[in-house]
């Protein structure tokens, strides 16, 4: 695929002036590559690297008077060039990053740029303006990104999708938790990698409190960036949902902190599969999505319904996912 990338990272100018250490930083980056480049220093300061890639191109400029780092960089093979901006991401933690990402088949598309557009409901979208970004990586399951936002506070997507806000998240786990009583109660929870579900119900009194969250790297960054993650003291299950037994949840409390239920056909076929196996448990708990979409909520409700549960629905609205949520739970 033909893709380019094109970047602007404010950093601290002591960090870019130092052209050894930004060269050095920049060929990290280009790991992967095969590499002929073209190296240029300014006076009194400044730097430009053209690399000539084997398929493609990467250029650098630094702009030390100004905190700035502009990089360009297009690719046509397997290596996306959004790695090399992460890579430098990690590297320079810049104070702020924008991004312009151009898919180059066939003419020029844009594809993304320094804004987070977020699907609320088909034919609807949201875009979040960050403040800053803190960290914008691709995990072996997916992209995360974690962001300041001048409204909401330090927020959390997941492949584009917001996952939690500081804002909001006490009203999530409340909204989650609302009317059951989970005090000396066992508790599992699929999903959840952020941790702060986990570490409400422990503030609740739930006595035993499993997290099966399939990308440790999510819980890794949440410990990091918010405090919570893998450093709330539960029990951590680094695996798919889908690989858990029925021997697990029976008698508990099962939470679907999954934000972000899709419910095309293999989605479906998957989330039955799922609820099959959470038959035994006492309750079943879910963010069912927005109330906009009657479908997908639908969906969820009948699926646990059809697993022998009592269902109930109860919603609120939350400014940072700018629309109402719809949570559903199912009691034998």
């Amino acid at each position: 695929m033909k893709r380019e990338v094109l970047a602007e990272l404010y950093c601290e100018p002591i960090i870019i002036g130092n052209n050894k250490v930004l060269t050095e930083i920049f060929y990290k980056a280009l790991d992967g590559f095969d590499i002929r480049e073209r190296y240029i220093e300014f006076e009194p300061y400044g730097l430009t690297i053209v690399a000539v890639l084997g398929q493609s191109h990467a250029v650098l400029h630094t702009f030390p008077e100004e905190g700035r780092l502009s990089v360009d960089v297009y690719t046509c093979g397997d290596i996306a060039p959004s790695v090399v901006i992460e890579r430098l991401i990690q590297s320079l933690n810049p104070r702020d990053v924008k991004c312009l990402s151009i898919s180059r088949e066939g003419g020029i598309e844009v594809i993304s740029d320094d804004t987070f557009s977020v699907n609320i409901v088909p034919g609807l979208k949201a875009v979040y303006n960050p403040h800053k970004v803190i960290i914008s990586k691709v995990s072996k399951y997916q992209k995360i990104d974690i962001i300041d936002h001048q409204a909401f506070g330090r927020m959390l997507f997941l492949d584009g999708v917001v996952q939690l806000s500081t804002s909001d998240i006490e009203k999530y786990n409340d909204l989650m938790v609302h009317g059951l009583d989970v005090k000396g109660s066992r508790c599992v929870i699929l999903g959840g990698g952020d941790g702060f579900l986990a570490k409400r119900l422990f503030e609740l009194g739930a006595e035993n409190i499993k997290v099966f969250e399939i990308d440790k790297e999510v819980a890794d960054l949440c410990a990091e960036f918010f405090g919570t993650g893998s450093n709330v003291k539960v029990e951590w299950y680094f695996q798919d949902a889908l690989e858990i037994t029925e021997d697990v949840v029976q008698g508990t409390n099962v939470f679907l902190d999954f934000t972000d239920i899709p419910i095309g056909c293999e989605a479906r076929i998957s989330l039955e599969k799922l609820i099959k196996k959470l038959s035994g448990a006492l309750s079943i708990t879910a963010y069912a999505g927005s109330l906009l979409d009657l479908p997908q909520i639908n969906v969820v409700k009948n699926i646990i319904e059809n697993a022998g549960f009592k269902v109930e629905t109860w919603s609120e609205w939350m400014p940072s996912y700018l629309t109402v949520s719809v949570f559903v739970r199912g009691t034998k």
